[in-house]
């Protein structure tokens, strides 16, 4: 009796983070700040979710979030959202992807009293990779014909790595963009990788790039999308290309 309310829980779930990564380059630097020094418990989380998905470029605000971080994160407090929010400043700090942070964030991986902190700590730390990569895909010029938010995204639909590939997507689909250019670009990238890789990761983010040519609302794309269902050799590639050809014919 009770699916019905998890199914719908889950979908808000989906919406609300779809929704703040749909918000990473609509905010400015002095939104970002204000945001994170909020009175507010949810305005100070959503904002550090914002920052970890994006490259900030304000030293400010990595400071403010390091002296935040080493202030607070031995604090007696067992409060769930105490932690929650320390464990987000962790990773909004490492995906500054800056090198003078590393001491603080082995400080508090090493030494916070909270197990679950120092658990996320070194999450972030171990993600620090992925954060000096994804910062120097993002940094990439601004492509011809596209505006600066949209190139961001391309860049990450295009990196050949699954995960910056399903966030540039799915920023994309929420952004409201309907530049048929966008999504010319995201369809060269569908083409030319479809039966690139036999990864899991990498198919599941080829069939986001299904999705968001669906989402596109533009039927030209439905022969694309007839082209990798017929010639991918993954079947769930197969059914997402033609689940997403599907809602444009």
């Amino acid at each position: 009796m009770q699916r019905p309310q998890v199914l719908i829980s889950c979908c808000l779930i989906v919406i609300i983070g779809l929704s703040i990564a749909s918000k990473v380059y609509a905010e400015s630097d002095e939104q970002l700040l204000a945001g994170v020094n909020s009175q507010n418990y949810r305005v100070r989380l959503d904002n550090l979710k914002i920052i970890e998905r994006t490259t900030v470029e304000d030293s400010q605000i990595f400071q403010v979030l390091e002296d935040r971080l080493l202030k607070n994160q031995q604090s007696p407090s067992t409060h769930s959202k105490h932690i929650d929010e320390m464990a987000w400043t962790c990773k909004a700090l490492a995906s500054s992807a800056d090198d003078r942070y590393l001491k603080t964030l082995q400080t508090v991986a090493n030494s916070s009293q909270s197990p679950k902190l120092k658990k996320h700590c070194t999450s972030a730390l171990n993600r620090y990779g992925y954060y000096k990569h994804r910062r120097g895909i993002l940094s990439q010029p601004q492509i011809a014909g596209l505006s600066a938010e949209a190139s961001k995204y391309i860049h990450l639909i295009s990196s050949k790595n699954p995960e910056m590939m399903r966030s540039g997507i799915r920023m994309l689909m929420t952004s409201g963009m309907s530049d048929e250019v966008v999504f010319d670009k995201v369809r060269d990238v569908l083409l030319a990788q479809y039966n690139s890789s036999t990864d899991s990761k990498y198919i599941d983010s080829l069939a986001w790039l299904c999705k968001g040519l669906a989402s596109s609302g533009n039927q030209k794309y439905a022969k694309d999308l007839k082209t990798v269902e017929n010639n991918a050799t993954s079947v769930k590639l197969q059914r997402y290309a033609r689940e997403s050809r599907s809602k444009l014919e």
